[in-house]
């Protein structure tokens, strides 16, 4: 499996390389897979296809509203087939006591 820490060397590596005219091919094929793990061959057929939505509800403080069952039943329809769910500690705590959780915002995403 690839890290990002490998990744983001691969893509330095890669963008210093085209900088300076050589040819991405070239220092591809003198790469290294030590340490990378050949158990399971990923194609395009293997790999779950995860198409996601965010629904920001809990995000914002200033306009955070209750789930509506209709915003599901678009998303299924359009496709996706799960849902992320970003919370700010802003919607779902007390200004006095951050450590005081509402309990009835976070019965909402139940």
């Amino acid at each position: 499996m690839t890290t990002r820490r490998d990744f983001i060397k691969t893509l330095a590596g890669s963008s210093a390389a085209l900088a300076s005219g050589g040819s991405l091919l070239q220092f591809t094929s003198c790469m290294s897979n030590k340490g990378v793990s050949r158990e399971k061959d990923i194609t395009a057929e293997t790999a779950p296809l995860w198409k996601g939505f965010n629904l920001l509800n809990k995000f914002n403080p200033d306009r955070q509203s209750a789930f509506d069952e209709k915003d599901f039943e678009l998303m299924a329809e359009w496709g996706f087939n799960f849902v992320r769910i970003p919370l700010s500690y802003w919607c779902w705590s007390q200004e006095e006591d951050w450590y005081r959780i509402d309990e009835n915002i976070l019965q909402e995403i139940d």
